[in-house]
């Protein structure tokens, strides 16, 4: 219920529902529970006995996929049954949101006739849920339902199914329900519910808040005074009000149900009303209509809180709140008040909180708020304020928290408030303060002070503490804030109260009382002030580190103390400035500093520092302040470094990062004061010998080119000698070839040679390097070609056409075939279709000799085979399984492989064309493969192994003897086709 929901969280909105779980329905027949737990709902409500308020929350999300009006029975016992902890006995808050994600109709079943009266129970329908009174008193029955929310423009009320009328009070279906205690309506108030709750017939005498957002209405029903006659609670937001409705009607209170009361902790809130805990708080929330005139509207009644927020209200009338009877908050922030009557509050002895921000308020009459005795809080921010009269807040005894934040103030003389003032908590940011009024020191109770973006200078802070009484303690007994941020201050400490002893800045002993005990008594924010880290600021973080020091725990106070000036100190803590970067503010006449530069004087040595870093300079300055002198010359683009007079008085010299190639010995001898001189990342070659008589503490030569040869030798024997002095020695490298980027001072003597010695010695070296290199390179190639010997000429004739030292003499005229092809009739579809076609086709196409087109017919088949073997270059063995059992198979290969044993050459080309199991073949095929290579067919080298075994092709001019045997057997070839025909014919 929304009265129990509201005290958790008092004067705020309901509590909005988060999507966590959708069960997707399909019919009226779902099983599957569709309810999840969700978190917690936390609350300020407690038993009777003083225990909290157990609360849960249940999320039922529901979607029709085909996004058309289904009826959907929804069994109740699957909303307590998500969740655990619900049982017959405690009392415990339960809310059970229902959110439709299509257009659903819920028809609320208790099978079961599930009793659960120990549950207060919030229901609520969010999106296109439709249901009906019936449906609701289901769930009323079952438990003690106090809370109904309809949420969004769709949700939909149906009439019940059956006769009669479901607004008549003599309903059944209506008497269930007549314990609902709280009405959340937003954006959609469908007519049957409006019918339902106005209907003078049904009397909810335990109604207690209506809650409306986004309703557009003119104005609240008039039979609500009949039908909700007990109503505490009338919260109408964004419904287009143009005047207040008559609220409230009954000045009776009305407990919380159940013996229910908020907890302790919420009653003696700041903010909170002064209402018993048992019973409900009376409010009228109006935020955010169209009120604009309230002139001669007067509001009456028994009311604890009435917010008008964010109408547009221009005027109010004398009277307008005298009627009120207990009320406590009046909130009319964010409306257009230019003037108020100073009548307006007049008799509101009650009141407690008063918001009047974000208005266009100009003037504050004196009387105001006079015989406020019991206001904690009142809001002024945000208004045209440019003064307060004095003793406006003189009545208001009781007051902790005051915002005058983001006006026009200029000036506050007088204290406005009263010797018995209780402040606590004051807000004057983002005014025009011209001074800060001492009397802010001297509130007893004052624990925050606001002052922060006024343009306040540190003057009007030491001129406010004038006032202020040291007590003997030395600080009070509670830490105080003062946020004193965005303001102009520079300094934290007067000149006054300093002495000079010798060129030691030190406090005052009576200034110093006086600031300790600020610092010790105030977290005094700073940041966004200009702050000088100057010889005066010095002296007071001498102070705070002392401070400190004595207690470590405080140093988070003086985060925000942090300098402005000078540049290199800018964002850093005063805490963390070291005692040499602190600077002289005040400028002197003519220093003669350089005009890219900045000149400043230290505090504890008087020394002058010219800092020229990053200038874009190209030369040294040729003059510098007198005195001794600190020169920073980092990042620019000097080359060389000129013998000025003024190089006497420097004592560092820092040249990091520049262009320099060289130093001449008339400026070293110059630097007779120096002590750090800086010359790192330049384009040192070398250095003068007279740098060896510079008395130095810190040198820096790393980044630069230094030769490393017989005319540095010396270097590197006074880099060992200085080594202690020398910053980052083992960078100092070498940039000559032969010892490149090798530390100087570390490097052999042996190696300071110069180039002539280095090129005889080195010429020996270089030649036996190349001698090696090369031998060891013919090795690896020798290694190569004898392990991979086959695939080095393969790849020479592919690429090449190279055949070297195994090319068969193939030049014998009666060799008129390249091949002569061997293989099973089993295998001849792969044989001629790929093999023979391939080779055939090559260019220039090979001359094959096949059995069943090249013998001669009519000859013994021996004979053919014996001739063919003669007259062809190669024999190609197509073997396979079937290759292994053919006699006639065996034969060629035995032809073959005896000429092979009498020509001792390789003649004989075997291609594997599938797995065959070696036990299984012809021992003189075992002993060939043993003992020779062949080619597989498998293989991605095949085509171009075979090519390099092949002989070279017989190109297409043959011999005359060649012409003649070919013409020869093509007579033959035609002749045995006409037997053949003839012998057909017979």
């Amino acid at each position: 219920m929304v009265g129990l929901l509201l005290t958790i969280a008092e004067y705020r909105p309901v509590l909005l529902f988060l999507l966590v779980h959708s069960v997707t329905i399909s019919n009226s027949n779902y099983t599957k529970e569709p309810c999840r737990p969700f978190s917690k709902i936390s609350t300020d409500l407690e038993t009777k006995e003083g225990d909290t308020l157990q609360t849960r929350m249940v999320q039922c999300m529901l979607i029709n996929p085909e996004n058309e009006l289904g009826k959907f029975n929804f069994d109740i016992s699957w909303a307590f049954n998500a969740t655990t902890g619900i049982n017959n006995y405690n009392l415990i808050y339960v809310s059970v949101v229902f959110w439709c994600l299509s257009p659903i109709e819920l028809d609320f079943i208790n099978p079961n006739n599930m009793e659960k009266k120990n549950v207060v129970l919030a229901l609520s329908l969010k999106g296109e849920c439709k249901v009906s009174v019936q449906n609701l008193a289901v769930f009323a029955k079952a438990t003690d339902l106090r809370l109904l929310s309809l949420k969004g423009t769709k949700v939909t009320w149906l009439a019940a199914s059956g006769s009669g009328n479901v607004t008549h009070g003599n309903d059944s279906f209506t008497k269930d329900m007549k314990k609902l205690s709280s009405l959340l309506v937003q954006d959609s108030f469908p007519a049957n519910i409006r019918a339902m709750f106005s209907d003078s017939n049904n009397v909810w005498r335990e109604m207690a808040e209506v809650n409306f957002k986004r309703i557009p209405v003119k104005g609240i029903p008039e039979q609500w005074k009949t039908t909700m006659p007990l109503l505490q609670r009338l919260l109408m937001v964004e419904c287009n009000l143009k005047k207040p409705p008559e609220f409230p009607w009954s000045d009776s209170t009305l407990e919380y149900q159940r013996g229910l009361r908020r907890t302790a902790d919420s009653f003696h809130s700041v903010t909170s009303t002064h209402v018993k805990g048992n019973l409900y708080v009376r409010v009228l929330r109006l935020d955010y209509n169209n009120i604009v005139d309230l002139t001669s509207h007067e509001f009456s009644g028994l009311l604890h809180v009435l917010s008008l927020r964010g109408n547009g209200l221009r005027t109010v009338g004398p009277l307008c709140f005298r009627k009120l009877r207990g009320i406590q908050m009046i909130d009319l922030s964010e409306n257009n008040l230019v003037s108020l009557p100073q009548d307006l509050f007049l008799r509101l002895t009650s009141l407690r909180q008063v918001y009047l921000r974000s208005n266009k308020l100009k003037i504050i009459e004196q009387k105001l708020f006079k015989d406020l005795n019991y206001v904690t809080v009142a809001t002024l921010d945000r208004n045209n304020l440019d003064h307060i009269p004095k003793g406006l807040f003189s009545s208001l005894d009781s007051l902790e928290i005051l915002d005058l934040g983001t006006n026009n103030i200029t000036k506050i003389e007088e204290n406005p408030f009263s010797k018995n003032a209780s402040l606590q908590v004051l807000y004057l940011d983002n005014n025009r303060l011209s001074s800060i009024p001492s009397w802010i020191f001297l509130l007893p109770d004052i624990r925050l002070i606001n002052l922060s973006s006024n343009g306040l200078k540190f003057q009007d802070l030491d001129k406010a503490l004038d006032s202020l009484i040291v007590p003997f303690e030395g600080e009070t007994k509670q830490l105080k804030d003062l946020d004193l941020s965005g303001n102009n201050i520079t300094t934290l400490i007067d000149s006054d109260g300093l002495k000079m002893i010798k060129r030691d800045e030190r406090i005052n002993p009576i200034y110093q009382a006086k600031y300790l005990y600020l610092w010790k008594s105030y977290s005094i924010k700073l940041n966004g002030n200009p702050l000088a880290c100057d010889c005066i600021m010095s002296a007071v973080a001498q102070e705070v580190k002392k401070l400190v020091q004595s207690r470590p725990y405080i140093r988070s106070r003086f985060s925000t103390w942090k300098c402005h000036w000078p540049q290199r100190l800018k964002n850093r803590m005063i805490l963390e400035i070291e005692e040499n970067q602190w600077m002289v503010r005040e400028e002197k006449g003519n220093t003669k500093c350089p005009v890219q530069c900045i000149c400043l004087e230290r505090c504890s040595d008087g020394r002058m520092i010219v800092d020229c870093e990053r200038r874009n300079l190209t030369e040294v300055p040729s003059v510098v302040p007198q005195g001794l002198v600190e020169l920073n010359l980092e990042a620019n683009t000097i080359q060389s470094v000129p013998a000025y007079p003024y190089m006497v008085n420097v004592t560092i010299l820092r040249l990091t990062n520049n262009q320099i190639k060289s130093l001449t010995a008339s400026t070293l001898e110059r630097l007779e004061n120096i002590e750090i001189l800086l010359l790192d990342a330049n384009q040192l070659a070398t250095l003068p010998r007279e740098i060896k008589t510079l008395k130095f503490t810190t040198l820096a030569l790393d980044g630069n080119l230094f030769k490393c040869d017989c005319t540095t030798k010396w270097m590197k024997d006074w880099l060992v000698k200085e080594r202690n002095r020398i910053k980052n020695i083992e960078r100092v490298l070498c940039n000559s070839e032969h010892v490149y980027g090798k530390p100087m001072y570390s490097l052999p003597d042996d190696q300071f040679i110069c180039p002539a010695q280095l090129n005889e010695q080195n010429a020996g070296i270089i030649a036996a390097c190349i001698l090696g290199a090369l031998l060891a390179l013919v090795m690896i190639i020798v290694v190569l070609i004898y392990k991979y010997n086959g695939e080095v000429k393969v790849f020479m004739f592919t690429h090449f056409d190279w055949h070297p030292f195994d090319r068969i003499d193939d030049s014998d005229p009666n060799k008129i075939y390249d091949a002569f092809l061997s293989f099973s009739e089993n295998d001849v579809d792969w044989t001629v279709n790929t093999l023979q076609r391939r080779l055939e086709t090559h260019d220039p196409p090979y001359r094959l000799c096949i059995h069943h087109r090249d013998f001669e017919p009519g000859v013994p088949i021996v004979e053919n085979i014996w001739k063919s073997l003669d007259q062809s270059k190669r024999m190609l063995v197509v073997l396979s399984p079937s290759y292994a059992t053919s006699d006639w198979c065996l034969m060629e290969f035995r032809a073959a492989h005896q000429k092979v044993m009498e020509d001792r050459m390789k003649y004989l080309i075997l291609i594997l064309l599938e797995d065959v199991d070696t036990n299984q073949l012809d021992k003189e095929i075992q002993n060939y493969l043993r003992s020779n290579t062949y080619l597989s067919a498998k293989s991605k080298w095949f085509w171009k192994n075979l090519f390099y075994a092949m002989p070279l092709p017989t190109k297409k001019k043959t011999s005359k003897r060649n012409q003649e045997n070919f013409a020869a057997i093509e007579e033959e070839r035609e002749m045995a086709c006409y037997t053949e025909d003839a012998i057909e014919l017979v």
